[in-house]
């Protein structure tokens, strides 16, 4: 499926930044769940909100989260009766009367989020529910996209997908950050989303502008992982090995628990293959491999910065627990390193496949 690509939106820099700093707290939603955009929602719910209170509650929300008054609407109220003077939403140690409160209950948005209030019937008093987890606003044709591409992708009907996440992010430019080293995206701050959606056996991560004219499959952050959802984790700095020198293009050390032994392959910038493991005393040495010639060894320089070889850095695609006897390979270029168990190397992005595809036939001076 071809999706659509290269969409901008407007708006301030301190407001889109305010929108991405916000804190989500999220673990599944469903469509279903999931509101409109604020102009899309019918205003008669609020149309008895008194406009007092109205304006009391968004001046109240704007002191809160330093989003400017004018971003913020009444999206929903409703007339509650509330069990005590503390609107049923008491604080440590605080007593409160038991007398029932008619008031409101009222939801407030900035267009990415939903906070919501209880006040009584004058808004002398207000309780925000959400203060610190408000809900995300994620646009149902957002959802709807994400959740048919993912399902295309894995043969399973939309009705048995899930969004597990969903957050605002600014994305560095009109390709939300995913263009490849020859792609045309425009230099821009783009507002959007990041969503996880996932089955049983399967997670894919998209990234969106905030309208969803522009969804696209981040292919590095989604994979299959047998019964489990495993995102990659990050590499321990005291685990990352030695830095390469700018006269090194790329390194492949395999190390194997079972025998403890390691390998280490480099590429250097003139050509040389330099291979580094043990003798047959046990001692670590080095010794020269086949000499590439300086035009395999330029494409191959290409390739890794078409393949954006950099973003994976610190990766780790550890192995499932209680795995069977396997070996740990770390890739490294001067300015990245990733890690995965070699029973993992086919849940790993298609561009690290073909990093090591390209790597294998170089060794073997092949053409890639």
């Amino acid at each position: 499926m071809k999706l659509p690509h290269l969409f901008l939106l407007s708006g301030s820099l301190t407001a889109l930044l305010a929108i991405a700093a916000a804190p989500i707290g999220l673990t599944r939603l469903a469509p279903a769940a999931l509101a409109n955009p604020p102009d899309q929602i019918a205003q008669a719910p609020t149309a008895q909100l008194p406009p007092k209170l109205a304006q009391i509650i968004r001046q109240d929300l704007a002191q809160k989260t330093n989003l400017a008054i004018a971003k913020l609407k009444i999206i929903s109220a409703s007339r509650q009766t509330w069990p005590n003077g503390c609107l049923g939403l008491p604080t440590a140690q605080e007593s409160c009367s038991q007398a029932l409160v008619q008031g409101w209950q009222v939801k407030a948005s900035d267009g990415a989020q939903v906070w919501t209030y209880r006040t009584n019937g004058s808004g002398t008093q207000l309780r925000l529910e959400n203060l610190q987890s408000p809900q995300v606003f994620l646009p149902a044709g957002i959802v709807e996209q994400v959740l048919a591409d993912a399902a295309a992708r894995s043969d399973l009907e939309p009705s048995q997908l899930k969004i597990s996440k969903a957050e605002p992010k600014i994305w560095s430019d009109g390709c939300l950050g995913l263009g490849g080293l020859n792609a045309l995206c425009t230099e821009a701050l783009v507002p959007g989303w990041q969503v996880v959606a996932q089955s049983d056996r399967q997670r894919w991560v998209y990234r969106t502008n905030q309208s969803g004219s522009q969804v696209m499959l981040d292919q590095a952050g989604s994979q299959v992982v047998g019964q489990l959802i495993q995102p990659p984790q990050t590499i321990p700095p005291a685990e990352l090995p030695p830095p390469l020198g700018t006269d090194s293009v790329f390194r492949l050390i395999s190390y194997s628990g079972v025998n403890n032994r390691s390998t280490q392959t480099v590429l250097m910038a003139d050509g040389r293959v330099l291979i580094t493991k043990p003798n047959i005393q046990g001692v670590m040495e080095t010794r020269p491999g086949r000499q590439v010639n300086p035009e395999m060894v330029s494409k191959f320089q290409q390739l890794l910065q078409e393949k954006r070889f950099a973003r994976f850095n610190q990766l780790d695609y550890p192995a499932p627990v209680e795995a069977p006897a396997y070996a740990t390979i770390t890739l490294s270029t001067p300015d990245a390193t990733l890690r995965f168990a070699d029973i993992q190397q086919s849940q790993l992005s298609a561009d690290v496949q073909d990093t090591l595809k390209a790597w294998n036939a170089l060794l073997r001076r092949g053409k890639f």
